[in-house]
């Protein structure tokens, strides 16, 4: 949130590595947006100032009133001034993951099963000539270049994601005392903003969502699959087999209590 006074200029002209939404609370203000100097910057990766003279003539000029929201993307030089009146305005940041996140993740999911990958360095070798390091460094990348898994990239990322989401208060442990009711007619539903990733194990599997991951038998995947998959309200009869009907019963009662699951308001059917 940034409160500007009336004829001020807070910020020296900048770019942002990532999206940036403005939303304009109260007063207005002045934003004049340039052309940016590297297309598409790497999150988090150095913001410069940028000196006036090197700015040039403005790609847009944007006035801001009150109710008014500017999307601003990553790159894009701004600045922004106040003239007769204060200003209120949020600023709201999006960090996409890029291509580079799965690259990564999907080489730390084959390191996971590659040996070489794991390897430590040779000692002292910051000092060695690179050519010694070319040779083995091509052939890592070769056979990298053969074995990466997109999917398994894919699943990481989802990983990160659920462990870095925050579930919105939503009156969640008021359900609490309600998990004896349960019965196969209840409807329940993903509590909103619920990312899952299904985690098979063995002869285990989990389910991982915000907050945290619930473990079973590997019967249980089926269950856990359509509940992952679920975009709207559910009978605890509509589980999938092999659950027996006490199964779906507890096993809803258990993501209740895990904070995966809600009562839908309308619980009858």
């Amino acid at each position: 949130m940034y409160f500007s006074p009336q004829g001020s200029k807070a910020l020296f002209p900048h770019y942002d590595t990532h999206d940036v939404f403005v939303l304009q609370v109260e007063g207005s203000k002045q934003w004049y947006l340039y052309p940016p100097p590297q297309p598409v910057p790497l999150l988090n990766s150095f913001q410069p100032v940028i000196p006036s003279e090197r700015l040039g003539s403005p790609l847009k000029e944007v006035y801001l009133q009150a109710g008014d929201l500017l999307y601003i993307p990553r790159g894009f030089v701004h600045e922004a001034e106040t003239n007769a009146h204060p200003s209120l305005h949020l600023t709201l940041g999006v960090y996409p993951f890029q291509w580079l996140d799965l690259l990564t993740s999907a080489l730390t999911a084959l390191s996971l099963q590659e040996e070489s990958l794991r390897r430590a360095l040779p000692p002292g070798f910051f000092r060695l000539p690179a050519d010694q390091l070319e040779e083995p460094f091509r052939e890592l990348c070769q056979r990298l270049a053969l074995q990466t898994d997109v999917e398994a990239g894919l699943s990481l990322l989802l990983d990160q994601l659920i462990r870095q989401a925050i579930v919105a208060p939503d009156h969640h442990f008021a359900l609490i005392p309600q998990l004896e009711a349960v019965t196969l007619n209840t409807v329940v539903a993903k509590r909103a903003g619920m990312p899952c990733r299904i985690v098979p194990q063995g002869f285990a599997v989990s389910i991982q969502f915000p907050g945290n991951t619930i473990k079973g038998q590997a019967h249980l995947e089926p269950a856990f699959q359509y509940i992952a998959a679920a975009v709207s309200p559910f009978s605890v009869s509509d589980l999938p087999e092999p659950l027996s009907d006490e199964a779906k019963i507890t096993l809803v009662q258990r993501l209740i209590r895990g904070g995966l699951l809600r009562i839908h308001t309308d619980s009858s059917v």
